[in-house]
Formats: structure tokens, C-alpha cells, sequence
């Protein structure tokens, strides 16, 4: 392996793959390592419908059913931005497929029915944490921008990654 912005990078021709395999605790170390936190889901929710609340980070309609098949057989992840169509209105790569995120509140099944309108920042305690995003399926549902899981915080998974956001002042 080598060195790279700190972290040990074992293969090179990973290196612009998302991170995985860290539980909730590892992502929230990493982010404020690195001088951010985890998005709130509210947050990520915003980035990756746009102004428009779309469906998907595309638009509102789901990919045509090979494109996503193709590439859920490409592996289990791609290099982050690699698949220019999954690019949010604002910008975010792969929002709808490669991995799902963690953010940072706590999962309860009817919090945004019964939580504040703006910005609301989630329950204050749980015992599950949410993940967004549609990790690699052949399943155009699995994309969409209003897919939430949950898990344990101590999970770790292939399938579970996360992103940095970054306070502007």
C-alpha cells in the first residue's frame, strides 16, 4: 500500500472509488478529521433533489432499465463520478447509485411527517442511523432521491459509505 491525503491506500486503481465498509461512528470520526461533518438528512435530501424536489438526482424520471443493470454487473461500486448522468441538480455525484450514505440523524419511521417543515434535524435519540442513496442496483427505484435505510451505527457494509459536508460561512 501507499500513503494518499493520509489514509492508506492499498490498490491505486481504487483510489477514486468511494470509501466503504465504515460504520456510522468511522464516518463521523473521518469528517471531522478532515474539518466537516456528516450531512443532516435533510440536507442530503435537498442536494440530491435540487429545487424542484425531483425524483431522482437526474430528473424525475428513472434510468432505462440496462443502463443500471450494466452497471450493477461493472461491480459493487464505480469511480466516484464515473456515470455523468447521476449528477445532482447541484452538482453531487452518484447520489442515486454506487454506494448509500450516512448522515447524521437518527432513523424514526415518521419523523418527517411530524418534524419541523424547515431543516429539520432529526430525532434527538435512536438506535438506528440512517443511510441515503441507492447503493449499485438493477432496481430504478433503489436510485430514488427519497430511498432511506437504517442501520445500526456500528454497521459496516460494501454497500454503505458516506460524504463530507462542509459549513459556508
Amino acid at each position: 500500500g501507499f500513503t494518499e491525503n493520509g489514509l492508506e491506500v492499498l490498490d491505486q486503481a481504487k483510489a477514486d472509488y468511494p470509501i466503504m465498509e465504515v460504520s456510522w461512528y468511522g464516518a463521523e470520526a473521518f469528517c471531522a478529521w478532515v474539518g466537516g461533518r456528516l450531512p443532516t438528512e435533510a440536507e442530503w435530501e435537498k442536494a440530491a433533489r435540487g429545487v424542484d424536489g425531483q425524483n431522482f438526482p437526474w430528473s424525475n424520471d428513472p434510468l432505462e432499465g440496462s443502463l443500471i443493470t450494466g452497471w450493477a454487473l461493472e461491480g459493487p461500486t464505480a469511480n466516484v463520478g464515473s456515470h455523468q448522468i447521476d449528477k445532482s441538480p447541484y452538482g453531487g455525484f452518484d447520489m442515486g447509485g454506487n454506494i448509500a450514505e450516512w448522515v447524521n440523524d437518527w432513523y424514526a419511521q415518521s419523523y418527517y411527517s411530524e418534524g419541523p417543515e424547515q431543516n429539520p434535524l432529526g430525532p434527538e435519540e435512536g438506535s438506528l442511523r440512517v443511510a441515503r442513496g441507492g447503493a449499485t442496483s438493477p432496481y430504478p427505484q433503489d436510485m430514488r432521491t427519497t430511498i432511506r435505510r437504517r442501520y445500526r451505527p456500528r454497521t459496516t457494509s460494501r454497500a454503505i459509505g458516506f460524504r463530507c459536508a462542509y459549513d459556508v460561512e
